[in-house]
């Protein structure tokens, strides 16, 4: 297989090489095309200057010969696979150095082109290191893809057994509506509920994304509850639901060192997501609409009442 520069081009154009060659002109010569081919080439003039320049960088790519003043090429390459055992190499060399070829396998070569150097030998040299190095990264993406496709999975998934456990408790909460769904209710001011709904909002994420958090300032949702049911315990319209807000702000305080369980934290959950329905309903649509969910919202209150209590006799 004959390969072109623009085929090579194509691969090894993001890539920076080292080119570590002691004679001057030939140095030279390999570096014009080299400019051609690659994204950065650093040169240097023995084994020596070639380390220095290679911890200094970062190359996808080392070319070097071997036989080099101060330090020669099997040194250098020792070298540098100490520092990172997987790069990449081609070694360039004349014939009566090939006793040098089994220290460089086993420091890990890559390839190993004799000397004078035949541009095919050196093309397809290139070519060979420079697609390894291309499906390494192309593994390298596929399996960060796999990895993140397989974390969003598991997010859907808790996300998913979250709403089932929200919904289970909904079906096993079929009680009647309270007798206060037809009467004509008197607005609350918005402002005067603002802060406490936005706290309670904040304890709703909590509760999703860091659970623990959540349970550790417990009595700051009881004291956020309560705040919340006496702005509603005020208002006719809506006393027996702020009184139940009341009541659960009150449970939460007392029973603030309440050790954390899957069942508190599920009607906790169960509670928030119809809470915040409720609050939407009412701002959206009005008291009427809100009142879709009253029972469901009481029930879930009742049911942490009787939990929290329970809870609070085991510990």
């Amino acid at each position: 297989m004959t390969i072109t520069p623009q085929e090579l081009q194509s691969i090894t154009k993001a890539y920076s090489i080292l080119y570590v060659e002691d004679e001057p002109n030939l140095r030279t010569e390999t570096t014009k095309l080299f400019t051609h081919l690659f994204k950065n080439v650093v040169t240097a003039a023995d084994g020596q200057e070639g380390l220095d320049k290679y911890q200094a960088g970062n190359f996808d790519i080392v070319i070097t010969d071997l036989s080099m003043p101060r330090m020669n090429g099997v040194a250098m390459v020792q070298a540098i696979k100490t520092i990172r055992p997987q790069q990449a190499v081609i070694i360039i060399s004349a014939h009566d150095e090939a006793n040098h070829l089994l220290p460089l396998i086993d420091a890990g070569v890559d390839k190993y082109i004799l000397k004078p150097v035949n541009a095919k030998n050196l093309m397809d040299a290139l070519y060979t290191v420079a697609m390894a190095l291309h499906n390494e990264e192309l593994v390298k993406q596929y399996r960060n893809e796999l990895e993140r496709q397989n974390e969003e999975l598991i997010r859907n998934n808790d996300a998913l057994k979250r709403l089932v456990r929200i919904l289970d408790t909904k079906l096993r909460q079929n009680r009647p509506k309270t007798s206060q769904e037809n009467s004509t209710l008197a607005p609350i001011s918005l402002e005067s509920i603002k802060s406490s709904e936005e706290m309670l909002g904040v304890f709703s994420t909590q509760l999703t994304q860091h659970p623990d958090a959540f349970f550790a300032r417990i009595d700051s949702v009881g004291m956020a509850l309560k705040n919340y049911g006496t702005f509603f315990d005020s208002n006719s319209s809506f006393d027996a639901l702020g009184g139940y807000f009341i009541q659960l702000g009150g449970a939460l305080l007392r029973h603030a060192p309440l050790a954390r369980t899957m069942e508190l934290q599920t009607l906790f959950e169960s509670f928030f997501y119809v809470w915040e329905r409720w609050s939407a309903s009412y701002h959206e649509e009005g008291i009427d609409a809100s009142r879709t969910y009253d029972s469901s919202l009481i029930n879930d209150i009742e049911t942490l009442l009787i939990a929290l209590e329970k809870s609070s006799q085991h510990g």
